[in-house]
């Protein structure tokens, strides 16, 4: 098969991500991290490298995706990241045209004299093609009267083409003035999408606006709502848990104050909005109390670092600043409602982790992407909180199913009305939906897969149904013993 063959196309990196990266990321995260790479290879840009390493850090700040989201994934986005470099690598430098062989011309030998007078002029030749105009501050409008448009990806378009510009200078323009914008970037926002959600590219839409005389958040107001906190305030140091909550009441300038400011502020939000007295905190402080989730324990490849842990006389300290609050709802004072899992569950648990972070699968099984040990961990306590809630009894303050734990396996994600009740019972309890619940159905779904679903490959967990009253029957037990791999679609 000649060398041709093995060229890296845009069909085939939509099939790597299909493949590899479909069980890691969630699906609008992957189509950003796809069309990213597609335009690393057509536009010939090579993907951000730190050393060996590919820059997780440039590329989710240039695809528009959360840097945590796609550490996950990092092991799997590394090869494909390497197959571009080597692609644009074997490109070569110049047309198939001029690879025609020149007609040989015999000219006299230059002199010593002659070669000296001309290395100045050959040094300060320019270079080709029209030079490039000036960076203004303020480029004047070609009109200066529009219709607004609602939308932040026609406003943004609207004001480039006003002023004459294209994505590539803005881009440029922007740069310049300190604050890094990405032409891919700029471009994904004047197409929609992806829009502003770092504090860098935050900033960046600030100067777009200063550059074209806009009113000051004009274009910021123009956003969707995208139910996160702005990403880039250094908290590496406080426990993730904490930092989510801190991020939504953190100033844009936070990394770039004093130390002691930015101590200021952390005591500030911890007692003034963390632990205030807002409905929400109040729900959210007796939330934490109500603790409700079936334990696994023992298991390897998902292993996180605990609190104990981090208070052990072997780990090191807390600098005082990232210390947390004195009343803080330390999730250790209330136990709660939390249960080891039955010996089976323990079992089922551990053989979908052998399964999704061994290095090779086991002999006649298949799968789609692997897990690392972070994703691993965060699965666990996904599952872990899920059967509590159908463990828990519903007369208490959780207001479970009251499923016994006897009852409890995974052939259950088989049957829709588990699903149902399960994302019922959690928007009923917080009032609104998350991230969190598109996550652990992606998994859901994954577990569930033609050909490559952990749930579709084990039949043998079909012996573990019993019926459990509003959410399996004896007919769908019956149903699914009988043909397991139509149950499953």
């Amino acid at each position: 098969m000649s060398a041709s063959a093995y060229r890296l196309t845009s069909q085939r990196i939509d099939l790597y991500c299909k493949v590899r990266l479909a069980d890691l990321l969630p699906q609008d995260d992957l189509d950003r991290l796809r069309d990213y790479l597609d335009d690393c290879l057509t536009r010939n840009l090579f993907p951000p490298y730190r050393g060996r390493a590919i820059d997780i850090g440039l590329i989710a700040d240039a695809a528009g995706i959360e840097p945590h989201v796609l550490a996950s994934a990092r092991a799997q986005i590394q090869p494909i990241c390497d197959a571009i470099c080597r692609a644009l690598a074997d490109q070569p430098l110049t047309s198939p045209a001029s690879k025609q062989e020149p007609r040989r011309r015999t000219r006299p030998a230059p002199s010593a004299a002659t070669t000296a007078d001309r290395e100045p002029s050959s040094a300060l030749r320019a270079k080709p093609g029209p030079k490039p105009r000036p960076i203004e501050e303020h480029p004047e409008p070609l009109w200066t009267e529009w219709e607004d448009r609602d939308d932040f990806a026609s406003a943004l378009a609207l004001h480039i083409t006003r002023h004459g510009e294209t994505v590539g200078r803005l881009a440029r323009a922007i740069t310049a003035t300190g604050v890094f914008l990405d032409r891919i970037t700029l471009d994904k926002w004047v197409k929609g999408t992806s829009s502003p959600s770092s504090l860098t590219s935050l900033q960046a839409l600030d100067q777009i606006e200063h550059r074209y005389r806009l009113p000051a958040g004009s274009l910021r107001a123009k956003l969707p709502r995208s139910g996160r906190a702005a990403r880039g305030n250094v908290l590496d140091d406080i426990p993730r848990p904490e930092r989510r909550r801190l991020a939504w009441h953190l100033p844009e300038d936070f990394s770039r104050k004093p130390i002691v400011e930015q101590e200021e502020i952390l005591t500030w939000v911890r007692t003034t909005i963390i632990s205030g007295t807002t409905d929400y905190r109040r729900y959210q402080a007796a939330a934490q109390r109500q603790r409700f989730a079936v334990r696994f324990t023992g298991l390897d490849g998902a292993r996180r670092r605990t609190k104990r842990a981090a208070a052990s006389p072997n780990s090191s300290p807390l600098h005082p600043r990232f210390a947390p609050a004195a009343n803080a709802n330390d999730e250790d004072t209330e136990p709660g409602m939390v249960v080891d899992a039955p010996a089976r569950l323990q079992r089922e648990m551990t053989d979908l982790l052998r399964f999704k972070t061994a290095t090779l699968t086991a002999f006649g099984l298949r799968r789609s992407g692997v897990w690392n040990p972070e994703t691993a961990s965060q699965k666990v306590e996904h599952f872990g909180l899920m059967f509590g809630a159908f463990a828990a009894s519903p007369a208490g303050e959780i207001r479970g199913h009251g499923v016994e734990l006897s009852a409890l396996t995974f052939a259950m994600l088989l049957f829709p009305r588990v699903w149902d009740w399960y994302l019922q019972w959690r928007e009923e309890r917080r009032g609104f939906y998350t991230r969190w619940e598109l996550d652990l159905l992606a998994v859901g779904l994954s577990l569930l897969q033609k050909e490559t679903g952990w749930i579709r490959q084990m039949p043998r967990l079909g012996d573990h149904l019993v019926p459990i009253s509003g959410l399996v029957t004896e007919d769908d037990i019956a149903v699914a013993r009988a043909d397991w791999n139509g149950a499953s679609t």
